[in-house]
């Protein structure tokens, strides 16, 4: 049995090893080193993750030992290294793994029975708060349980047995690192030990690292305090004015990375210099720096309308669009408090940068900003057609209008504005008044000459939805005269959501399909037609003919579907393709609608058997063999066609159907089955023959000698069985 599963983390405690299913991560969440660490999957299940680590347990401390993986790079020589802890951690000696708050459950290496039934001896659970071990507990596996299974059948057991008391809980406390403020001034020396040191540093070393972060002479070692300092987290606080200090002086990238992450990592104290981060992040760093802002972000979640503040300056100093976008959907989770302080913001905006910024947070609030609605339709007034505007409409359109005095300033900024989304944006936005919208809109419609605007005119009428009704005739009418296909598609797009009638809609739907070409457009227009709808004939033709204009198989068989359900009205159109159709599966799509709609007309039949005899493979035959018993039997001038098919197939159900069909001739079929009898050597053609002549019953019973006599020569078991089956059906009295 091999390996299924991802191969599990290895834990050491003293002499005891165990398989330890959680994976920890091997970093603390927004580390800049994360970026080394893009770790490329194994070629088995069982190194799904590309990588695996040993932790180890010593003093009551957890620590990550080591790691091993392979990372991905752009060398075409060196498609893949091999990385290790002292790549990422920049050491060889165990790191103390204080990012890690969870309980961690690990298995035995010893098995109960065989290594590969996957069942520990026993089980064994730790209880980690910020890299200490505070509580543990061993549980045998008395269930006979496999490793992974622990999660399921016995973690609410470990749970409460880790918070009863039950286990040997203990605490370490963390004392000040002798020396350390020397060591970190130091020039030369071994660097590696600088940075061991700073993964054990803690709270207590705060006066040494904060002493030693302005003095540093290498960058590595800059570099490292930051870590410690964000790995420190809130306790940290005293240590801002320096790192803010060094964020304003370094130029080194992976410096400003630094510090910018130990910032994050300080969290809610440092959510007032957040500001200043975002500036000077923005001005002097790469987007990987800025990445750190949003962790601070996250942090800064938990104070609520307390980070407003922080926020809307941090909005007014962004300049960068992603920034802008982050910050506003943290202010948009605050929501209500924080409409006034951004009102506030946008009547004292000094740019258009600020003025996007604060419309992106109030589009993030929603409905709740609803009093921000007359002083973002002020903005709107007096911005010039652009991002500006665009990001006011979005504003608008998202919290919603309430009242029909808002649409005056909306379509006055509609009649100046060229930008297709920002339209759109505008459209939306008068439509959000619901019903009362209906007739600016109808009259923006009528007067409008650009396309983009009438465009966006009728898909905001869709965003209605029922209530826009009134829309329907003055949409049919527009759409009978229109030569615009986007305007078209989107004509139809709306019928369908405002719901209206079926057989009007489906015309234009039919319509619009013509000019949609072979995009997601045109799939989402069939999707959306009705089965069953009956259109006037010219859409009936029109929708016909895509049959031999359309190459994807998808589109043509819902076309195909959509005609078999129009039923009758589809007939001729249909039999008027088929002389036209070039590919023989094109051929076999039409007789197949034909024969859903269950046409059984001669001329049908002949045009059938001419594609049939056409076809050159056993699956197309198959396909119009299917079809053609549906239109109804053949008649005797059919037999040399289809005898001449059964002669070309090889395909045992090919075969057997087209003996079918021929049975259902008769008599005229007889003496062709019975000459290919007497020379068939195939179990699958004898079978196929004998079953036909034993479907025609006591009509063939003059050829009943001639099967007696293939009947002698024959030993195989399947072939003698279908031989003797036809001579019961021929020779039963009539």
């Amino acid at each position: 049995m091999g390996m299924t599963r991802q191969s599990p983390d290895k834990l050491i405690e003293g002499s005891s090893s165990y398989n330890l299913h959680a994976f920890p991560p091997i970093l603390p969440p927004g580390d800049p080193r994360w970026a080394c660490c893009r770790f490329a999957g194994g070629n088995s299940t069982a190194n799904q993750r590309g990588y695996g680590a040993t932790w180890l347990i010593e003093g009551g401390r957890l620590f990550l030992k080591s790691f091993g993986g392979a990372v991905e790079t752009a060398d075409p020589d060196r498609r893949r290294i091999q990385i290790g802890i002292r790549d990422v951690h920049e050491t060889d000696m165990p790191v103390p793994a204080t990012w890690i708050s969870n309980d961690l459950h690990c298995a035995s290496e010893d098995h109960l029975g065989d290594f590969f039934e996957f069942k520990p001896k026993y089980f064994r659970s730790f209880r980690i708060e910020r890299g200490l071990v505070v509580a543990d507990v061993v549980l045998e596996n008395t269930q006979r349980i496999v490793d992974f299974a622990f999660r399921y059948e016995m973690i609410e057991t470990a749970s409460v047995a880790l918070g009863e008391g039950t286990t040997r809980g203990r605490r370490v406390g963390s004392a000040p690192i002798g020396g350390l403020l020397q060591a970190l001034q130091a020039d030369g020396g071994a660097p590696f030990r600088r940075a061991d040191l700073l993964w054990h540093a803690s709270a207590a070393d705060l006066p040494d690292l904060i002493a030693a972060l302005p003095l540093c002479r290498e960058r590595s070692t800059a570099r490292w305090i930051a870590y410690a300092l964000g790995r420190i987290g809130p306790e940290a606080e005293t240590a801002i004015p320096a790192l803010l200090e060094m964020l304003g002086r370094s130029d080194d990238q992976d410096v400003l990375k630094a510090s910018a992450y130990a910032l994050a990592g300080i969290g809610i104290p440092a959510a007032p210099a957040l500001a200043s981060v975002v500036g000077i992040l923005e001005e002097r760093s790469s987007p990987e720096a800025i990445d750190q802002v949003f962790l601070m972000l996250e942090r800064l979640e938990s104070l609520g309308s307390g980070a407003v503040g922080p926020l809307v300056d941090a909005l007014l100093t962004a300049r960068e669009r992603k920034t802008r976008f982050k910050i506003s959907y943290a202010l948009g989770k605050i929501g209500l408090d924080a409409v006034a302080p951004l009102l506030a913001a946008l009547a004292d905006a000094r740019d258009d940068d600020q003025r996007k910024g604060v419309a992106c947070a109030l589009k993030a609030i929603g409905s709740d900003a609803a009093v921000a609605i007359a002083p973002l339709l002020r903005e709107l007034d007096a911005a010039p057609d652009g991002d500006l505007r665009q990001c006011l409409a979005e504003a608008v359109q998202t919290i919603g209008i309430g009242s029909a005095t808002s649409l005056g300033t909306l379509r006055d900024t509609f009649h100046g504005t060229r930008d297709e989304r920002t339209l759109q944006m505008l459209a939306k936005a008068m439509a959000s008044l619901g019903s009362n919208a209906i007739g600016p809109l109808l009259e923006e419609l009528a007067v409008s000459s650009s396309g983009a605007a009438r465009l966006a005119i009728v898909r905001a009428l869709g965003g209605i939805g029922a209530s826009a009704v009134d829309a329907v005739e003055p949409l049919i009418a527009m759409a009978h005269a229109c030569s615009d296909g986007p305007l078209l598609v989107g004509i139809a797009e709306t019928l369908v959501k405002i719901g209206a009638p079926a057989v009007p809609t489906a015309s234009i739907q039919i319509a619009a399909l013509r000019v949609a070409g072979l995009g997601y457009e045109a799939n989402a227009i069939l999707d959306r037609m009705v089965p069953g709808v009956v259109p006037p004939d010219p859409a009936v033709r029109d929708l016909a003919a895509m049959i031999l204009d359309r190459t994807d198989s998808r589109r043509t068989r819902r076309i195909a579907e959509l005609l078999g359900a129009i039923g009758e009205p589809a007939v001729e159109p249909l039999l008027a393709l088929l002389p036209k159709a070039q590919s023989q599966e094109t051929r076999a799509l039409i007789t197949w609608v034909l024969g859903r709609i269950g046409v059984s007309a001669p001329d049908t039949i002949d045009l059938v058997l001419a594609t049939l005899k056409e076809a050159r493979s056993d699956d197309v035959r198959l396909r119009i063999i299917d079809d053609l018993r549906k239109l109804g039997a053949p008649s005797a001038t059919h037999v040399d066609t289809l005898v001449d098919v059964f002669d070309q197939a090889t395909f045992a159900p090919v075969l057997w159907r087209l003996g079918l069909v021929l049975a259902s001739i008769g008599a005229p079929s007889v003496n062709p089955l019975v000459e290919r009898l007497k020379t068939a050597t195939e179990v699958s053609r004898i079978r196929a023959i004998a079953n036909a002549i034993g479907e025609i019953g006591p009509g063939a019973s003059d050829v009943a000698p001639v099967v007696r006599d293939v009947l002698a020569t024959k030993q195989d078991p399947e072939q003698r069985h279908a031989l003797e089956m036809a001579l019961y059906s021929i020779s039963k009295p009539v």
